[in-house]
């Protein structure tokens, strides 16, 4: 349903998620609207039971048990009040439904649809209607004024490990101290007295530490975390299995780097979601027959990004090599950002806002090299999965 979309998925909630709405989509079909029937799709209902507005886990089947929650339509100039069905059919193993009464006015199909609950209410918000989500910029408008509901601040270890960083933004250009990609946040740690994170938990103090250089716009994604398959319900159960189904020969050995998103890939690799089995699946196709590769839990992904993001300071350096070709870097600025719209997860899969990165090869003695499996996110998409992150200048 979400693939339907007739609007960009990932670059709308970042866009709402740079003014902090948190929020949950929905995209209706044809048949949705002319039936007044719309699936309550699994983030919704993460997000309608965290919100506090209704837990579908404990309704009961049939129209006695169903729920009336009050709504209003978004417009670029007013709101119009109405009400929102929440209930489970006795037909059809009771999957949960939800409509707003008089959606066939206000959306057509394919329409993205966002649903921000605040204090019990709530708002429905037609982000394919061009002029209803531009009037987020408008002084007084009705979606302005609900992004200002939502705001967050700083903790007092958050401030602590800035002060510390712009200490070392003050030292200008430091040597590296390991040879590769991972010299950079090994630097900075080192630099922050934190030892090598090998835990699943944040660096410093409940917040987490990442660095990056400063590269030419959408250059470089980000890692959020790395997570192995759930190799138990996988087709294929270990890394070697699956460099040596998909890998491919380079310079006399085999490896497989790339990149996997919603859309097959050279190797024909590719992500489906599947949220009435509550899993990822990386499948494979050839463009007329797929097969499954591994999987992940949806569960287990959106813990991992709990876990490891609940406060994160995503630092940028300058970089430049020494004539010896060492690497020296400058940690000149700072995006923080705390508290990640984890019931977005499933739509920024589908909308390839989210990848992953294979990083296996083979060995010279035949076993397999695994650098992990990099789920990952373009830096100027941050705001899709972060309420609004606070950027400093380490140098002011």
């Amino acid at each position: 349903m979400l693939a339907a979309s007739d609007t960009p998925i990932g670059e709308t909630l970042a866009r709402l998620g740079r003014h902090g709405i948190r929020a949950a989509v929905l995209v209706p079909t044809e048949t949705g609207l002319k039936k007044s029937i719309l699936d309550a799709i699994g983030p919704l209902r993460d997000y309608l039971r965290e919100a506090g507005v209704h837990d579908y886990l404990g309704q009961a089947q049939g129209v006695e048990a169903k729920r009336l929650v009050r709504a209003v339509y978004v417009y670029a100039g007013r709101e119009r009040q109405t009400v929102a069905s929440l209930y489970r059919p006795r037909s059809k193993q009771g999957d949960p439904r939800i409509w707003f009464r008089g959606l066939g006015s206000y959306a057509r199909a394919h329409n993205l649809l966002v649903i921000v609950a605040l204090r019990g209410t709530l708002h429905v918000i037609n982000c394919s209607d061009k002029a209803i989500i531009e009037s987020l910029d408008v002084d007084g408008s009705p979606l302005q004024r609900l992004a200002l509901a939502f705001s967050q601040g700083m903790s007092p270890s958050a401030a602590k490990l800035l002060g510390k960083l712009k200490k070392i933004c003050a030292q200008g250009f430091v040597p590296s101290i390991r040879v590769g990609d991972t010299g950079i946040g090994a630097t900075l740690e080192d630099l922050l007295g934190i030892a090598t994170n090998t835990r699943r938990t944040p660096d410093y103090e409940g917040i987490e530490v990442k660095a990056s250089r400063r590269l030419p716009r959408g250059a470089n994604r980000i890692t959020l975390f790395s997570q192995v398959p759930d190799w138990k319900r996988s087709a294929l159960d270990t890394a070697g299995k699956i460099l040596e189904a998909y890998g491919y020969q380079r310079e006399a050995r085999r490896q497989l780097y790339c990149t996997v998103s919603a859309k097959p890939n050279a190797q024909g690799l590719f992500f489906r979601v599947r949220e009435d089995e509550g899993l990822l699946r990386n499948k494979w196709t050839d463009g007329q027959v797929s097969r499954d590769v591994v999987c992940w839990a949806l569960e287990t992904l959106k813990g991992r990004l709990k876990e490891k993001h609940p406060e994160t300071m995503w630092v940028k350096a300058a970089h430049q090599l020494d004539e010896r070709g060492r690497e020296w870097f400058h940690y000149k600025a700072v995006v923080h950002t705390r508290n990640p719209f984890v019931e977005n997860w499933e739509s920024l899969v589908s909308d390839s806002t989210i990848t992953m990165d294979y990083t296996l090869s083979m060995r010279a003695h035949g076993t397999t090299r695994d650098h992990g499996y990099l789920f990952k996110i373009h830096p100027n998409m941050i705001t899709a999965l972060f309420p609004p992150p606070m950027e400093h200048d380490l140098s002011k």
